[in-house]
């Protein structure tokens, strides 16, 4: 039997062994992150400074805690009705419209922006009502993330009627009280639970997003600009870095699980901010590198390339930590040593061709590592595993 439209259900319960995948819906979703990341990463390519990377890293954030909303509203509550799929698509225009107006927030314009993100956080609001209303086990939760997000839907309307360094302060503001509230919130989340494993794919999803930025700034790297050997080597070893970028990303979460808990749930998820982040300004320092923009440009592409990878080594050994059977400690050791050389690389001033080849070199010798510790790991444990059943 149907169920009425409009009446959300706590699907985690009715399917208490998860096994969700990512619908359709939330597919056709994440198109319009595509365009969002594009638009961020070419806030910093364009101008390629310390207050352009402070605004790249700004607007990303908000459109993480967007698509965040979304994804874990729907992964509760999503029951595929005309009224969910007409509040996802109008999430979806509000979307386009804070993607269509980022460069103009670090120009100095910034209200329809903040319009925006207060239209995409009202749909939700109205959705949580709908849990409050009809969903008594999640009233709780209902009640605290949809005050809250009213709250903050407040304070984005207000920021756009008010002087720019005014509106940024409400803004971080807004975000914080939207960060903390998974944290704040963990004791709901056992009546109340997300899906172990639909979090992470859904998260692994947004990582292929951007990594596929990261391809984009390779391919126009290659159209954009005239031909050269130097050329063909940074982007051939800034292609080798995007696949090991993947491998080390997804290798390491195939087949490991989330435990049922609220606090690795959040931790992991809160641990792709950074990741999320990094990748994207990766996906920028390869635009700016391979760009016609000066030394002072190759500069900064390095910074953020080389900054990026190191953020993104880091944040992704905090994430895989919160998985069962995750990486050990020799890896976790790996990999801060080559953010620590990632790091310091820029301060060398190598030209972007080095630059390049060490970076991919140094991927390059991680993946190789971690494949084979952690084979040896998988050949303990199975080991273990048989002679606990002999």
């Amino acid at each position: 039997m149907s169920k009425p439209i409009g009446r959300p259900s706590l699907r985690t319960l009715e399917t208490p062994d998860g096994g969700r995948h990512a619908s359709w819906l939330e597919l056709f979703y994440d198109l319009v992150i595509v365009v969002s990341i594009a638009q961020i990463a070419h806030v910093y390519i364009h101008h390629p400074s310390i207050a352009a990377a402070l605004a790249a890293a700004g607007l990303f954030c908000v459109i993480f805690l967007g698509w965040q909303g979304f994804s874990f509203y729907a992964d509760r509550f999503d029951n595929n009705d005309p009224a969910f799929r007409i509040a996802a698509f109008g999430q979806m225009l509000a979307m386009l419209v804070l993607a269509a107006q980022a460069p103009h927030v670090a120009e100095g314009h910034h209200s329809l922006f903040a319009l925006a993100f207060a239209a995409l956080r009202s749909i939700l609001v109205m959705l949580y009502a709908l849990v409050w209303r009809f969903v008594p086990v999640a009233k709780p939760l209902a009640a605290r993330y949809g005050g809250v997000y009213a709250f903050s839907v407040c304070l984005w309307i207000i920021s756009a009627f008010v002087p720019l360094p005014v509106a940024l302060g409400l803004w971080a503001a807004a975000v914080l009280l939207d960060l903390a509230q998974p944290w704040l919130t963990t004791h709901l989340h056992e009546h109340i639970p997300t899906d172990p494993e639909h979090v992470p794919e859904r998260l692994g999803l947004f990582t292929i997003i951007v990594l596929g930025e990261l391809i984009v700034s390779v391919t126009l790297g290659a159209l954009e600009v005239e031909w050269s050997g130097s050329l063909v080597m940074t982007l051939v070893c800034c292609f080798i870095a995007a696949v090991s970028l993947w491998w080390l990303y997804f290798e390491q979460i195939d087949g490991k699980h989330l435990p049922r808990k609220a606090l690795p749930i959040v931790a992991y998820a809160y641990a792709h901010l950074p990741i999320l982040g990094a990748l994207t300004f990766v996906a920028a320092g390869v635009g700016v590198m391979v760009g016609e923009q000066g030394e002072h440009g190759v500069t900064g592409g390095l910074w953020a390339y080389c900054g990026g990878l190191a953020v993104f080594l880091a944040a992704i050994s905090i994430a895989q930590a919160q998985l069962q059977g995750a990486a050990n400690r020799p890896v976790r050791v790996a990999r801060s040593l080559l953010a620590v050389a990632l790091v310091s690389l820029p301060l060398l001033h190598p030209s972007r061709e080095l630059a390049a080849l060490s970076t991919a070199l140094g991927l390059m010798a991680l993946v190789v590592f971690e494949g084979v510790i952690c084979s040896r790991l998988n050949a303990r444990q199975l080991q273990t595993q048989q002679k606990e059943a002999d």
